[in-house]
């Protein structure tokens, strides 16, 4: 598989100092605290997405809600909503519908366990990893809507980042390792470890793998711009070739070039034919106005 977007690498780039200040004034936290909660939250939020598509029908309803989702407004980066608290509170209750599929009943443990980390507030803890989530559905709901994202293409994506995602956990946050069971996430011998490779240059298209049935289209399309290819040239041929043919300029009758000219008469000079017209008119002169008649 190819190498994919690091989401947690490009998650953590959108959270520059500018917008932990602006975050922090907004939520009323110290920017210290606010940039701890973050570095805590991202490795939180995506180890329980990738732990929640491990279980049964886990991936597959996530993948519903990302197909449902409208993104007309649905940043791709935190600085598009940071202008204003309401944009920042609306795109906080987007990512909030992926949380409660991710952690459940877990996402207000999940949020204390930041906030003790840090030293922000529990509700502060929550609208972090709502933009969290907003982020990712961003990302991860137009691959779904457009690019046919499948639940196998996004436990492959995530179960390659394991190891990156499970390690970037804040020693502060140990015990969220159990809540989530990022203990046991381990990247398989095989898996692309995509640790290195971000996504900043190319938000909108990430190289996501795509579904079989997205091959399959793609595929058929191609088979099929060969066959209109070939149908074409065979027409192109045909009509060149009946070009070709002689065609009468006034009646548009095809004529055989090959075929022998024969003159319009003929004249019979014969001795038994003269006497034929001796005794007929009474001389062997021809007064006919037709090809018969000489000078």
């Amino acid at each position: 598989m190819d190498m994919a977007v690091n989401l947690l690498s490009y998650l953590q780039e959108q959270f520059t100092p500018s917008v932990v200040d602006q975050l922090s004034s907004h939520l009323n936290e110290s920017p210290t605290n606010t940039r701890k909660a973050i570095d805590g939250v991202l490795p939180a939020v995506l180890g329980g997405m990738a732990q929640r598509v491990q279980e049964s029908g886990g991936a597959s309803d996530i993948v519903d809600l990302l197909k449902d989702g409208n993104y007309g407004n649905t940043p791709l980066d935190i600085s598009q909503v940071i202008g204003s608290r309401g944009d920042e509170q609306a795109a906080a209750a987007t990512g909030s519908s992926l949380l409660d599929r991710i952690f459940g009943d877990d996402t207000d443990e999940v949020a204390s366990a930041v906030a003790l980390h840090s030293g922000v507030q529990q509700p502060s803890a929550l609208a972090l990893m709502g933009l969290a989530g907003s982020v990712l559905m961003g990302i991860l709901g137009r691959q779904a809507q457009d690019k046919g994202l499948s639940a196998t293409n996004l436990t492959t994506l995530l179960a390659g980042q394991a190891d990156y995602i499970r390690t970037s956990l804040p020693a502060g946050l140990a015990s969220l390792s159990g809540v989530l069971n990022l203990d046991k996430m381990r990247t398989e011998p095989g898996e692309s470890i995509q640790g290195t490779t971000t996504m900043t240059s190319t938000p909108v298209s990430p190289d996501i793998p795509l579904s079989p049935q997205v091959e399959r289209r793609r595929e058929n399309v191609t088979w099929l711009r060969w066959v209109l290819f070939a149908v074409g040239a065979l027409i192109l041929f045909l009509i060149v070739q009946k070009c070709r043919q002689n065609q009468s300029g006034t009646e548009g009758v095809y004529t055989d070039t090959t075929s022998r000219a024969e003159p319009n008469a003929v004249e019979d000079r014969s001795p038994s034919t003269r006497e034929n017209i001796e005794d007929a008119n009474g001389s062997t002169r021809d007064t006919a106005a037709g090809p018969f008649k000489r000078p």
